[in-house]
């Protein structure tokens, strides 16, 4: 039997447009489920005011900045209760499904050491520390300042001063407490602006550190919650 040419191009078409219907239900359903992690993300690395889109309404709750948990829904009595830790602050987010845990879950399992760190005043942060050499460091900041770190962070001159701009071009709001804001234009949240490359660098080491810290207490918290 022979092969005709047209039948062939239209068994490739066929085949190729298949493909790409499948390729992009399978990309579609990672972005559905991947969803309520990036908001949840956003919501804690970010310190913006939220915004409500387009006929949404945002979900309240509360936010445990030592452990960095979104916790919630949580209605006005609830955060109301918590109003007068300094570590935990009330939030909004797009959807339930980013938070980390319930009230009742966080109340009964983390509330407390919550409130008896804030009542000790201990400090989030790991004590500070000089991680580079003379040599390493000058080679650093010329790969901030131009092509980038590995993570993609870079230092640029704003004014008489430099900023310290991440891979998603968020500025480096409060370096101890690891807080970046989403836009250098909010008239309320200013980027942290420092006097030399130098100290720019550092504060973002110390931010990195002061992160890591925070992430490592959210892991044991999360094990402790039974959510890992």
């Amino acid at each position: 039997m022979s092969f005709s040419p047209f039948r062939g191009t239209i068994l490739t078409t066929f085949l190729a447009g298949l493909a790409l219907k499948i390729v992009s239900s399978l990309v579609n359903g990672l972005i559905r489920e991947s969803m309520p992690m990036l908001d949840a993300w956003v919501a804690r690395r970010k310190t913006t005011r939220p915004e409500p889109d387009q006929g949404g309404t945002f979900v309240t709750g509360i936010e445990d900045r030592y452990h960095d948990l979104l916790v919630g829904p949580c209605d006005a009595e609830q955060v109301a209760t918590e109003a007068d830790c300094p570590l935990v602050v009330e939030t909004s987010i797009s959807t339930k499904d980013a938070f980390d845990c319930t009230y009742e879950e966080w109340a009964a399992c983390l509330r407390e050491e919550v409130r008896k760190v804030a009542r000790a005043g201990t400090s989030l942060a790991p004590p500070a520390e000089t991680m580079d050499e003379p040599g390493d460091l000058n080679d650093r900041l010329h790969r901030a300042r131009t092509t980038g770190l590995d993570d993609g962070t870079r230092i640029e001159a704003r004014g008489d001063g430099w900023v310290v701009i991440d891979s998603f071009y968020s500025f480096l709001l409060d370096p101890e407490d690891a807080s970046w804001v989403a836009s250098e234009d909010d008239v309320d949240l200013r980027p942290a602006v420092f006097p030399t490359p130098q100290a720019a660098y550092r504060a973002w080491q110390r931010a990195q550190a002061v992160g890591e810290a925070r992430a490592e207490r959210r892991r044991e918290a999360m094990r402790r919650l039974g959510k890992w």
